[in-house]
């Protein structure tokens, strides 16, 4: 059996765990909400000016491709790979959002 000064003693250490971890919850909110709104805000800019960077870049390529003279050497996988990038960088920054926001 356990005496109360053995029950004193194990205290702290039963209290420290929820401490640290409602320490840690505040200090993720405080770090989440100014970053969700700041990305928040920035979303639809973001959003236009990649896809738009992806879509111009594609259509180049492919302009380039098609209608270019024979000889003309262009890094045409380069440019849709460009592209490709420029979405999974719209992908990524939709997931920091949801993580985020959750």
């Amino acid at each position: 059996m356990e005496t109360q000064a053995q029950r004193e003693a194990e205290a702290p250490e039963a209290l420290a765990v929820p401490l640290v971890g409602a320490v840690l919850k505040v200090s993720w909110t405080c770090i989440r909400f100014p970053l969700l709104a700041l990305l928040s805000l920035l979303a639809p800019i973001v959003s236009v000016v990649l896809t738009g960077f992806a879509l111009l870049v594609t259509l180049t390529a492919l302009f380039f491709k098609l209608a270019g003279p024979p000889g003309l050497s262009i890094p045409f996988w380069g440019m849709l790979g460009t592209a490709v990038l420029c979405m999974a960088l719209l992908a990524l920054y939709q997931g920091a959002l949801r993580l985020l926001s959750s």
